[in-house]
């Protein structure tokens, strides 16, 4: 297997499908690598573009068929065997629309690479909002993908978060790591794999003077589609980290430099800022099962996740945000230049940078949940709001 893995080029968390004898599709698997590119989607991507690529593929082979001789006709039979038709192997929208996206990166790939003349799909041109009022572009979409009806968001209040579900999260195994990492998605936004992967080296001093009189410190992260960009982090929540860095954290590297089972691959374990007793990198998956496990024991008419954390984040900056603009308004302008500041401001475009959205087409869906967040932290005696920082209140630059 090692000196397939060599010969494939293949490199960390890349995915590659052989068949039952062993044989490659050597199309399939350079598609696969091409995928591990600037502006490429994360690692989790790639593999949910190879499993779902792989059902396909093997569905057309009952059919007698390959991916190079499909037709529309056959990703049609195969919409409703997965979507309509009762059992086992029915999906729901949002997985459908997983292989669609996969499907169409596939065959777009395959015909620039002229390894096919037609894709077994059509296109449609749909208008979307520009990035400007009043203005609109056009947008290439393919009949692949399924309409989805919007869920509602579910967040986690913050006296919820503070008074409950913390707590909970404190008198897990690890208390003292869970709780800052769940403290670091609910006040910064990160994406859950974005913060297990924090090195040493990406953390910023608190006490440096760069930061004086600042509440928070930036923090460069890479992102979705390996993408870099800063949030601003809680000072208090650096100085709670040192004290994991010196206690829980160290006495985890101890544990596994005293060890036997030493591996190669473990040299630049150590990096990580959160490890798990054994100085291993602590994985996405098992924050994730800690963190329903919280929140199962705490009472919630609903399933505690990392990303409703994330929602949490935006709903109160945003809510921040939009205050802290009305709020300017009654307060004197004394130069052009802030009275342009002020006159572009535009909180929504903030927060989507904050967040890393792509478009902020997408951060739109939290202006829903500002006035009720506003309401309780109105009424809220024992919880003072959401601590954000005056910086990305104000829309400066963050980075």
């Amino acid at each position: 297997m090692s000196h397939l893995v060599e010969q494939l080029g293949l490199v960390d968390k890349q995915p590659f499908t052989v068949d039952l004898n062993w044989q490659c599709d050597a199309v399939l698997n350079s598609f696969l690598r091409s995928l591990a590119a600037p502006g490429s989607p994360s690692p989790n991507t790639w593999r949910a573009y190879a499993e779902q690529l792989s059902l396909f593929f093997r569905f057309l082979i009952k059919r007698e068929k390959t991916w190079r001789n499909a037709s529309s006709e056959d990703w049609m039979v195969y919409y409703r065997l997965r979507r309509i038709q009762p059992g086992s192997l029915q999906i729901s929208s949002s997985s459908w629309n997983v292989f669609a996206a996969a499907l169409r990166r596939f065959y777009e790939w395959a015909k620039q690479e002229g390894h096919l003349k037609y894709v077994p799909f059509d296109y449609t041109t749909k208008l979307s909002p520009g990035p400007y009022p009043n203005q609109t572009s056009h947008i290439l979409s393919t009949n692949l993908k399924e309409r989805t009806r919007r869920k509602d968001i579910k967040y986690m209040t913050e006296h919820d978060f503070l008074e409950i579900y913390l707590p909970r999260i404190m008198a897990t195994k690890e208390g003292l790591r869970n709780a800052l990492f769940v403290r670091l998605l609910f006040r910064t936004g990160l994406r859950a794999q974005e913060a297990a992967t924090i090195k040493l080296s990406m953390l910023p001093d608190p006490d440096s003077i760069f930061f004086k009189d600042l509440n928070t410190c930036p923090l460069t992260v890479l992102g979705k589609g390996n993408k870099e960009r800063t949030v601003r982090v809680p000072k208090s929540w650096l100085r709670d980290v040192r004290r994991y860095i010196e206690w829980d954290r160290a006495d985890a590297i101890n544990r596994r430099r005293a060890s036997r089972l030493k591996r190669s691959a473990d040299i630049n374990d150590e990096d990580f800022l959160f490890l798990t007793s054994l100085g291993r990198p602590a994985t996405y998956s098992a924050f994730y099962k800690m963190m329903r496990v919280a929140g199962d024991g705490s009472g919630f008419s609903f399933k505690a996740h990392p990303h409703m954390l994330r929602h949490s984040y935006a709903i109160y900056t945003l809510s921040g945000m939009i205050r802290h603009m009305l709020a300017r308004q009654t307060v004197p302008i004394h130069s052009r230049s802030e009275a342009y500041k002020r006159m572009v401001y535009d909180p929504l475009r903030v927060l989507s940078r904050l967040m890393g959205h792509a478009s902020v087409m997408t951060t739109f869906i939290y202006l829903d949940y500002v006035d009720e967040i506003t309401d309780m932290i109105d009424i809220s005696n024992d919880c003072e709001g959401f601590e954000i920082d005056e910086r990305a209140l104000s829309g400066e630059q963050t980075e």
